[in-house]
């Protein structure tokens, strides 16, 4: 019978521009740390992405997440990262999110959002206020 230790950290290549480079598949640890830090990640996570904070730190996040992927943790490497072209730039992060998420984006939200206890198909709908009596 096979054990955790059999299980090897998932790995890969994606050529960019003309150079071969190394990518992992991100962990949990890492994927709530960035979370942490961009409030676009912890809404992909739950399926409830909201388009203003995708806007705001889609920059920093994506460039932390193809750092992370990339095996470097630091500052340096996000703002490698970051200066990259965007075609470049999706290259890598499509390649590190196959690795981070198998089965795709789908099933990992309804995974995710089992194991929170959030729907992630059916909006929060917003708080009303009561209404006055008509006495």
């Amino acid at each position: 019978m096979a054990t955790i230790f059999d299980l090897a950290p998932a790995r890969g290549t994606v050529r960019v521009d003309g150079l071969d480079i190394g990518i992992v598949g991100l962990g949990t640890k890492e994927i709530l740390e960035l979370a942490s830090r961009f409030p676009a990640i912890a809404q992909i996570i739950t399926g409830r992405l909201q388009l203003e904070e995708l806007y705001r730190s889609a920059p920093g996040a994506i460039a932390a997440l193809i750092a992370a992927g990339t095996g470097n943790h630091d500052q340096a490497a996000e703002e490698a990262a970051s200066g990259l072209p965007f075609g470049s730039q999706m290259a890598l992060l499509s390649a590190i999110v196959k690795l981070t998420m198998p089965l795709g984006y789908g099933p990992f939200v309804e995974q995710m959002g089992a194991i929170l206890g959030v729907g992630a198909s059916e909006p929060t709908p917003p708080e009303s206020s009561p209404r006055p009596s008509s006495s």
